[in-house]
């Protein structure tokens, strides 16, 4: 039927932003700066891909052709973006749930009960699926409900749309993929991005990584290409959202409401941009006992130290992919990173060292892997969209300092396994640095 897919980073320039007043300040030490003039996207290496065995003219038409896609097929119609797919001459990329991705935790229940379920969860893709294949044009529901359910269907289909047409080399050389859906959070006019990722001996191929949701196959249809998803990729939520939502972050999450800090990655309750450095319940437990033991106090230096930890790992109004970094002031600027090693610096409540690099994956692809490290902690996975900013998964905690210059004068190396020396002292100058920036 399709063939099969990998992914990865596009190879983009490193630039140079001044230093601000915010908690944060960048100053970059790779010496290739690029110019205002030169701040390009090379995009001319997306390959042609296979052609279509079937010749079929558009998107569209593949997807009418092939019974799994029969429910993605009906959203589409309902959603009137039928002409965006049925034209070979879009340079385009769609993202297809197959049937088995749309089917509701209901779908045992009757129609009529379905349509019920909808109502009252108008912004439910996969009860919309099962409605719409006895019901395509939901006749019976209320005008302005119907609006509403149209108008998810169609950000569904516009973020599903990549704005390029990519085929596997294409893919294989970054991992953000810009969509056809519009930011209307912290980001201004900047477009919401897919992140498709197949990582260094691994199997499956993710987006925005789940490892629920996977690409198992694309076919390249005139100008454009349509791939075959396991799951319906719906538009990202906040930065909050994506975590919670992950079966790997639940003592973040935690943490983070039991410290009220859930603001700063919820953009349904503040409008900051930021960067989530996030670590998964793997590496928690890979700290010392007694320090998890200590940061899970509630009150006192316990939760003044694992406040510092949280908030050090929050990078506000930065936005870090591996292949662009964007700052906000007034308007959010961004510059594309092109010359690698990049390396550049978070300097104030806590200092870390950040580094992107570029190695060869030897596959049957020849492809070049992206890698993101902080204070030479290597990311596990990045670029992971959201409304409030990119979000990074570490399975190591990195550290927020490199050495720490006690009240005694000593200079002490960071290490978790030494923590007692020095993570104390640090939390306690982290609260005065940010006392004295308010």
């Amino acid at each position: 039927m399709l063939f099969s897919l990998l992914f990865l980073p596009l190879a983009l320039a490193a630039p140079s932003f001044p230093q601000t007043d915010d908690a944060f300040s960048l100053s970059w030490t790779n010496n290739h700066v690029a110019s205002p003039g030169t701040w390009n996207v090379d995009t001319d290496s997306i390959a042609k891909g296979h052609d279509d065995k079937n010749k079929k003219t558009s998107i569209l038409e593949l997807l009418r052709g092939e019974e799994q896609f029969s429910r993605i097929v009906k959203i589409i119609e309902f959603a009137g973006y039928s002409a965006d797919l049925d034209n070979d001459h879009k340079d385009i990329t769609f993202m297809a749930p197959v049937n088995s991705a749309l089917v509701p935790y209901g779908n045992h229940l009757g129609n009529r009960q379905l349509k019920k379920e909808l109502e009252h969860d108008p912004m439910n893709l996969l009860l919309l699926a099962a409605v719409l294949e006895s019901d395509s044009q939901l006749y019976d529901f209320d005008k302005d409900l119907k609006k509403k359910i149209k108008e998810n269907a169609h950000r569904f289909c516009l973020y599903n749309t990549l704005t390029k047409s990519l085929g596997e080399q294409g893919l294989l050389q970054q991992s953000s993929h810009p969509t056809r859906l519009e930011h209307d959070g912290v980001l201004g006019r900047k477009r919401f991005e897919m992140q498709v990722e197949r990582k260094s001996g691994d199997p499956f191929t993710t987006i925005n990584g789940d490892r629920r949701c996977m690409v198992a196959a694309c076919h390249k249809v005139g100008h454009s290409q349509a791939c075959e998803s396991t799951c319906a990729v719906e538009v990202p939520g906040s930065a909050f959202d994506v975590v919670y939502e992950s079966p790997d972050t639940a003592v973040y999450t935690s943490i983070v409401q039991q410290l009220d800090e859930r603001d700063r990655l919820d953009s349904r309750r503040g409008r900051e941009l930021v960067t989530a450095l996030v670590y998964t319940d793997i590496a928690y437990r890979q700290l010392p006992d007694a320090l998890q033991v200590f940061l899970s106090q509630r009150g006192g230096m316990g939760e003044r130290t694992t406040r510092a930890l949280t908030n050090c790992f929050m990078l506000r109004d930065v936005y870090l992919t591996a292949g662009e970094i964007c700052k906000r002031r007034k308007d959010v600027e961004c510059k594309h990173i092109n010359d690698l090693p990049a390396k550049f610096e978070i300097d104030g409540a806590c200092k870390l060292d950040i580094r992107i690099d570029e190695h060869k994956v030897d596959t049957e692809f020849k492809y070049r892997q992206r890698t993101i490290s902080v204070n030479d902690v290597l990311a596990s996975s990045f670029d992971i969209p959201s409304t409030t900013g990119p979000i990074l998964f570490f399975d190591t905690m990195p550290l927020p300092c490199r050495e720490v210059k006690t009240s005694a004068g000593e200079k002490v190396k960071c290490e978790w396994e030494t923590w007692e020396l020095w993570l104390l002292e640090w939390a306690e100058q982290n609260g005065r640095d940010r006392r004295d920036r308010v």
